[in-house]
């Protein structure tokens, strides 16, 4: 089963393979990658190896924006494989924009929408989120949605290099008091689930 999160102003879907030029005109840029511990990528032809061996995994979706139906980046869970948890009942986040597309909340707007669904359909009992030293922007994210630091990894081998990697986590208890905040602030749900 396909499942589509619809937000405010973003349609989260299943990656395909038709989307490795989208892919490609962001991983490609130097700005993105790094700082979440891959290297920029190099072709189409590489942006549609890392389709089929990453990114079209379950939980894992395209972030479009809705007006455009432009391909802005990527959010997912990953569950027990290749997280340092080792518990499918505490995946990891993982979320990225496109450069041109920093600075208008659209990582969290995504990320809302799947750790709502972590916590409220897939019964997680935590999410972590981690970091990278030169990625600021998304401790930011994170801090914001209430996620609390645990820990640090200081060395952490990526594509890369070696990075310190800071782990972070929000529990399920910790969730609504969240979306009640937030539910003050705009009274709307993070996503409507569509199939």
């Amino acid at each position: 089963m396909n499942v589509v999160l619809d937000t405010e102003r973003l349609i989260l879907r299943p990656w395909t393979l038709d989307d490795a030029q989208e892919l490609y005109l962001l991983a490609s840029n130097p700005a993105v990658g790094p700082a979440c511990g891959w290297a920029p990528h190099r072709s189409v032809a590489e942006s549609r190896v890392v389709l089929r061996n990453v990114l079209m995994a379950p939980e894992s979706y395209a972030v479009v924006l809705k007006d455009t139906y432009m391909i802005i980046g990527c959010v997912s869970l990953r569950f027990h494989r290749n997280t340092f948890t080792r518990d499918d009942l505490e995946p990891e986040i993982g979320f990225w924009i496109g450069e041109p597309f920093w600075g208008f909340g659209y990582a969290q707007e995504a990320s809302e929408a799947i750790i709502d669904r972590a916590f409220n359909v897939l019964d997680c009992v935590a999410v972590w989120g981690c970091y990278f030293d030169d990625n600021e922007r998304a401790n930011k994210v994170l801090s914001r949605m209430g996620f609390i630091y645990e820990q640090t990894d200081p060395w952490v081998r990526t594509t890369t290099g070696n990075h310190a990697r800071h782990q972070m986590c929000l529990t399920r208890d910790r969730w609504p008091q969240y979306c009640q905040r937030r539910a003050g602030q705009e009274g709307k749900p993070f996503a409507v689930t569509l199939y």
